[in-house]
């Protein structure tokens, strides 16, 4: 037997990836993407750069738009359903974007992309997290006073020293986030932890400049969150530092002792100790106790808060291609044995097979494998095609996850009441396994991740006939249903 080509690696070598988050940043995006042309000029890899809308209420979403347009090849986007910050909607590019290297930074045209070259020069000496050091910043005194302090504080308590923990362009290894997926909601704090965590981290010296368009969103109470995010990573620490267990025993034992003290002032144990004073010293120990107790419940507060990441994000629409386009549309083609072998098989009517996807090459090849299995295929290049295409008539619709106008998983329901027999199939290349478990509880019977084999295709697709059934369940991940 022949044996079948493997298919390439997600992720190729050399590979590049700009992340960014926008809110009302129409302004700034065009120039942004001119500059980032002009530095990526002499790069010799694939680079891509994925913008996320982050519930922007001017033309954000329009600019995106245009450029993913005007350059597909280069520019994926991503909208909202509604903002939940810079650094979650930083989080779910980091796992939408597929090159070997990631690179997070704002969107205001502060940070300069021709700063790439720098971080990549470094990530050469085998770090993990590359972080910049804004050596002449270009904001508001308050702001640089605020960050100067909060950079004192987290050297001061942490084993590593960092100039700039708070600069937005950073690069990461995405073969770190493969490893440890649960670090891309805390990607802002990784440097900072990074002893902690056994992750390689330097920094590299950036340019810094003013602002030209709008205004920094400011938050109220910028000193408050600084120093919530200083608790919270003082929490986090492990090891000898257990900050969470000492102040819980600290309001444990202060607690303890003004009640004892207490007690002897009521009954008099002590001569010396009167009533008066006894009181007095009960009363500072209970106030301690308090604090303490308070104090440990804010800190893990403040640690849950930075390891979960913010609130889940839910995408409203998509546009562009970016290395998708190479790296995952990809089927490979059956053999001409297994071809000619399931051909001369009787099939007593006609297979009829459902492909959406906004892809043109995903759309041919599947097409091209089904058809040689004697299947009848109808492609949907959008979802309200596919729902158009979809009858009765119709064994498997196979949905890719990320449609232009929105996710397929959620009008999977939808498309169950239009042909209750229909067998549903989602595929993707998205990492994020929730999307699997919503897959299922949606109503899909499989579950595909791309590049797909030929051999999950025909599969998924036979098993709408209940053929290869037991193949297909024990293939199901865990969280089906």
């Amino acid at each position: 037997m022949t044996q079948q080509p493997r298919p390439r690696e997600t992720t190729e070598a050399g590979t590049l990836s700009f992340v960014m988050a926008a809110r009302d940043e129409d302004k700034t995006l065009r120039p942004l993407f001119d500059e980032m042309l002009e530095a990526m000029r002499s790069y010799e890899g694939r680079w891509e750069c994925v913008l996320i809308d982050d519930g922007s209420r001017d033309g954000t979403w329009g600019e995106m738009l245009e450029l993913a347009e005007d350059f597909p090849d280069y520019v994926r986007v991503f909208r909202l359903d509604e903002s939940v910050g810079k650094n979650p909607a930083l989080a779910f590019g980091l796992r939408e974007a597929k090159g070997e290297m990631l690179i997070t930074l704002d969107a205001d045209l502060q940070d300069d992309p021709a700063m790439t070259s720098r971080f990549l020069d470094r990530m050469k000496g085998d770090f993990d997290v590359v972080t910049g050091w804004r050596i002449d910043r270009q904001d508001g005194l308050g702001k640089r006073l605020c960050s100067a302090l909060y950079n004192k504080l987290a050297n001061f308590l942490g084993r590593n020293s960092l100039h700039d923990r708070n600069c937005g362009m950073r690069c990461f290894k995405r073969d770190l986030f493969e490893r440890r997926e649960d670090l891309i909601p805390m990607h802002q704090h990784i440097a900072s932890l990074g002893d902690m965590l056994g992750i390689r981290v330097s920094e590299v010296e950036i340019l810094h400049r003013p602002r030209r368009f709008g205004r920094n969103q400011r938050k109220p109470l910028l000193l408050w969150n600084r120093l919530r995010k200083l608790v919270g990573l003082y929490f986090l620490r492990g090891n000898s530092d257990r900050p969470g267990p000492f102040f819980s025993w600290s309001a444990v034992s202060c607690l303890s002792m003004a009640g004892v003290l207490a007690g002897i002032g009521v009954v008099g144990l002590v001569p010396a100790l009167t009533p008066v004073v006894a009181y007095s010293v009960a009363c500072g120990f209970a106030g301690a106790g308090l604090f303490s107790a308070l104090f440990a419940l804010f800190g893990v507060a403040c640690a849950e808060r930075i390891r979960r990441g913010g609130r889940p994000v839910s995408i409203a629409a998509t546009g562009g291609i970016g290395l998708i386009a190479e790296q995952e549309a990809m089927v490979l083609p059956p053999e001409r044995e297994s071809s000619a072998a399931s051909g001369s098989a009787d099939v007593p009517m006609t297979k009829r097979a459902l492909v959406a996807d906004d892809d043109p090459a995903i759309l041919r090849l599947m097409e091209q494998v089904l058809e040689g299995e004697g299947w009848e295929v109808k492609t949907a290049a959008t979802l309200r095609e596919a729902i158009e295409g979809l009858d009765s008539s119709t064994h498997v619709a196979f949905l890719d996850v990320h449609m232009p106008e929105a996710n397929s998983i959620e009008v999977i329901e939808l498309m169950r009441q239009r042909s209750p027999g229909t067998r549903y199939v989602s595929f993707t290349g998205d990492r994020n396994a929730q999307l699997g478990a919503e897959a299922f509880r949606r109503g899909a019977s499989d579950f595909l991740r791309k590049p797909i084999q030929f051999e999950e295709v025909i599969r998924a697709a036979n098993a709408a006939f209940g053929e290869d059934d037991r193949a297909r369940d024990t293939s199901v991940p865990a969280f089906s249903e």
